[in-house]
């Protein structure tokens, strides 16, 4: 886990932006932000492959940064994983324990009799089915339940946070002097560095 960061010159640089109607001040902010974040992003793509959790790429492909504004007037940007892999985040993340994987009786194949009466397919026949409903693992059909030894926690995104966080200031600060700098405003004399 890092340390405190603390950046000089960032309170300078509220004092330039407070110059600013409140919706530039929060475009402003926004676009310094999603640097800030995109800094975390991409040490957080690079901590997946760092720790052997890259298999196919969507779970690193799928890492997003938004920002966005509360009615609050806060101002925030957040690294999220899209789609499907966002399950995948948190596994990867945390790990899981152990735990039964089982086809559901609602999503075993059926078939009806001719009185009407529906009967689930017998487990014999059910695994030599290629249709949806059975357990596929590795190509091979393993039945209707099976133990998954859990997996162990590969943390990607806070060690992220943790070991970029003064370099993501530093990206959030830069980005508000050229920002204010193509405003028309001279934030040359604002300093950042951090300690």
């Amino acid at each position: 886990m890092s340390e405190f960061t603390y950046v000089k010159g960032l309170s300078e640089l509220q004092v330039f932006l407070e110059q600013f109607p409140a919706k530039m001040e929060a475009n402003i902010m926004r676009a310094a932000l999603r640097q800030g974040a995109n800094v975390v992003r991409d040490a957080a793509r690079q901590n997946l492959a760092a720790n052997s959790s890259v298999k196919s790429g969507f779970l690193r492909d799928s890492l997003r940064v938004r920002t966005g504004k509360k009615k609050s007037g806060v101002v925030y940007a957040s690294v999220k994983a899209d789609g499907d892999p966002a399950n995948q985040a948190i596994w990867v993340e945390y790990g899981t324990a152990a735990h039964f994987i089982s086809v559901p009786d609602v999503a075993r194949p059926k078939k009806i009799k001719r009185n009407g009466i529906i009967k689930l397919i017998s487990m014999k026949t059910f695994n030599k089915m290629v249709s949806r409903g059975s357990l596929v693992i590795g190509g091979k059909f393993v039945g209707e339940s099976v133990h998954h030894p859990g997996a162990k926690p590969k943390p990607f995104l806070r060690p992220a946070l943790d070991s970029q966080s003064q370099a993501a200031l530093l990206a959030v600060g830069e980005a508000i002097k050229t920002r204010l700098t193509k405003q028309g405003l001279d934030a040359s004399g604002v300093d950042l560095e951090a300690s």
